[in-house]
């Protein structure tokens, strides 16, 4: 994803079109994704919010952040002139590596979400033993230990060269190692690790799962009402409110497939080519593809907003209850009304048990 390439070809429709993208589109999708996900972290970190489910959110939308914030210093070094290239070459060949580490964190929670569901959808009877917040919270760090070990490889095709030029300053300068281009190195890693655990088996299982989710939803929702008491509000509530997190989670997993998969497929060739994708149609499709990666965290916020009923109710908890309580106050002391501390709104912590 080397975003600094964009600016190495004449000036035409199609680098007209990368400018645009580069300098106008992502930043501002970079902003709004930034923004959503912290507002994400902040209401999922509420004590009202600890579930399993909420717990791999929290790594998706912290590994999505990471990536936002990489991919926005990489657009501010593209659009500001920096004058130690050596330097910029360093941090570009790094940053990409954890930019891969991250898009896999991504991918495997996104995974996660769907086996999480399909357990309390399809095998109920055992979701309270295998869907435990320690569990998950164990889970989580273990993908992010794991995707760096597999993208560690990718260290060992650089390596940093110290110099001292005329005016005695030291320099550092980047070079490739032979592993770079080893070509047995390319295959067993490139074609096999990276294309079976970042592509081919998770895009298996997410197509997997949510295809039988969305077979299994009407089936889950009769199993729950014959435990719990047919045609009473319980069980209609805790039906509704199970069919409307699957809906979400299976809209985050097709958000997924449409606008991360792109930059999956586009670095699982880059890893496997090497450098030969660098192409003006190929860069226009990079740009695009990240674009379509950044959107994914904006997508994701709003359809925790419009689906999950307890997301809703403790973001407007937290965003709008201190603005409405020092209007209040405000009001009050201009009216010369004493000081009233109004009573404490527990809407959000006496609202039903859901697994969002």
């Amino acid at each position: 994803m080397n975003l600094d390439n964009m600016t190495i070809y004449p000036p035409n429709s199609d680098i007209n079109m990368r400018h645009v993208l580069v300098e106008v589109v992502l930043p501002s999708a970079c902003i709004c994704g930034i923004v959503g996900i912290i507002t994400t972290l902040i209401i999922l970190s509420h004590k009202h919010m600890a579930t399993s489910t909420n717990t791999y959110l929290t790594g998706l939308a912290a590994a999505d952040l990471m990536f936002l914030i990489i991919v926005s210093l990489r657009l501010w070094g593209v659009m500001v002139s920096h004058s130690d290239l050596n330097t910029w070459e360093i941090f570009t060949a790094y940053s990409e590596i954890f930019l891969r580490m991250f898009n896999l964190v991504s991918v495997w929670m996104t995974v996660m979400l769907a086996v999480e569901r399909f357990i309390a959808i399809c095998i109920p009877y055992k979701a309270m033993d295998m869907c435990t917040i320690y569990r998950s919270r164990c889970i989580v760090v273990f993908i992010y230990i794991a995707a760096f070990v597999c993208q560690s490889p990718h260290f060992a095709k650089y390596k940093i060269v110290t110099s001292h030029n005329e005016f005695n300053e030291t320099e550092y300068t980047l070079h490739q190692t032979l592993l770079s281009g080893e070509i047995l190195f390319t295959i067993i890693y490139g074609w096999v690790l990276e294309g079976l655990s970042g592509v081919i088996v998770p895009f298996v299982l997410i197509l997997v799962l949510n295809s039988r989710l969305i077979y299994e939803i009407h089936k889950s929702t009769q199993y729950l009402k014959r435990q719990i008491g047919a045609n009473t509000r319980t069980s209609f509530d805790i039906s509704s409110e199970q069919m409307k997190i699957t809906t979400m989670l299976i809209a985050m997993c097709v958000v997924f497939l449409i606008c991360q998969a792109p930059y999956v497929l586009y670095n699982y060739l880059i890893s496997i080519q090497a450098g030969s994708l660098r192409s003006r149609n190929h860069l226009l499709i990079m740009a695009i593809s990240i674009l379509l990666a950044a959107l994914k965290s904006s997508i994701n916020f709003v359809l925790y907003c419009w689906f999950s009923e307890r997301f809703w109710t403790t973001f407007k908890t937290i965003m709008c209850f201190r603005c409405a309580r020092l209007q209040k106050l405000t009001r009050n002391q201009t009216n010369g009304v004493p000081k009233i501390t109004p009573p404490r709104n527990n809407s959000v912590s006496n609202s039903k048990e859901t697994t969002i």
